[in-house]
């Protein structure tokens, strides 16, 4: 039986203040990252750098400087982005995808690139590991990571189709055209996900797709549409996926979610019915479970058979949680 009480929503721990820089130059924040009290994360293709000791790498300028003569700037191939500060530290992200990375000998496995790294670090998959980090870092290396790739897509001017520039230390890109100029921002895209009780209160309605681990059910989810509310969207994914109709539902919390520029709205939702009709391109099954059936759910990446909870790190594990023990 899962743990009692909720999950903590990792990627909604931050404490560093985005505030203050927000009205700096990009030269004023390329200082700030020379700083002595400056704080590197190293990104690689979506991949932090994690120690050997399974914490999240953190480097000083002078590091960043030593590494292969890496030049972070924003129009270098390794661009960097300010977060913001945790303290006085300044805290910034050297994103390294243009760099070549290795296969492992025995695996085959991508390693990321052979950098001579502190701490005997690697490039892992943050999803999966987020859990047992510490809440605010990983909260900023999520935020960067959300930057990283947004600004890894947008490399051209979505009105002229010129070349952009990275600027405000990647708040913004700006046109490089003399005759366009348009500042681009970075997009967040909302995803509603909820979880559906049925008219009693007593069942849950999980799915799964095709894609998920073994036995694991998950929250429906899916994007909010342009001109829609959230609960609009709440509704109209209950009943495109699972073919039920929503007749009330509640926001509980939101989470980042840097896979890659997603929030997270969480909410519970209730049905007039029980009655499914699953659409299988988005499903490849939904159901409906019981409170004992929910508690009896082994975690996502364990050896047991049965059915599954969704990862530690993911908004559907703190709903389906809230709502076992009532708490939500």
């Amino acid at each position: 039986m899962p743990a009692s009480g909720v999950s903590p929503l990792v990627y909604s721990q931050a404490r560093h203040d985005r505030v203050t820089t927000g009205t700096l130059d990009q030269e004023a924040l390329e200082a700030l990252g020379r700083s002595s009290l400056a704080r590197w994360f190293l990104l690689w293709r979506g991949r932090p750098a994690i120690t050997e000791e399974g914490t999240i790498l953190e480097v000083n300028a002078e590091i960043i400087g030593r590494l292969s003569g890496l030049d972070p700037r924003p129009d270098t191939g390794h661009p960097a982005f300010h977060l913001g500060l945790d303290g006085e530290a300044p805290l910034h992200l050297l994103d390294l995808s243009a760099l070549p990375g290795r296969p492992d000998a025995e695996t085959g496995k991508d390693l990321g690139p052979d950098l001579d790294l502190p701490g005997a670090s690697t490039f892992q998959d943050l999803r999966g590991i987020a859990y047992t980090l510490e809440p605010a870092r990983v909260a900023a290396l999520a935020h960067g990571m959300a930057l990283a790739a947004w600004h890894g897509a947008h490399p051209f001017c979505a009105r002229c189709g010129s070349r952009t520039r990275l600027d405000k230390g990647g708040r913004m890109r700006v046109c490089l055209s003399a005759d366009c100029g348009t500042q681009h921002f970075p997009r967040v895209d909302p995803v509603v996900i909820m979880l559906i009780e049925d008219p009693t209160g007593e069942r849950c309605l999980l799915g799964r797709q095709a894609r998920f681990a073994p036995g694991m059910y998950s929250a429906l989810a899916g994007f909010a549409e342009p001109g829609e509310t959230l609960e609009a969207a709440v509704a109209r994914e209950a009943k495109e996926e699972a073919g039920v109709d929503v007749v009330s539902c509640r926001y509980v919390a939101s989470q980042p979610w840097p896979w890659p520029t997603n929030l997270m709205v969480g909410f519970i939702a209730r049905t007039g019915g029980t009655a499914l009709t699953i659409d299988r391109e988005e499903l490849e099954d939904a159901r409906w479970f019981t409170r004992a059936e929910v508690a009896a759910m082994g975690n996502s990446t364990d050896g047991e058979n049965g059915f599954r909870l969704p990862g530690k790190d993911a908004i559907a594990r703190h709903l389906l949680l809230g709502w076992l023990d009532r708490t939500l």
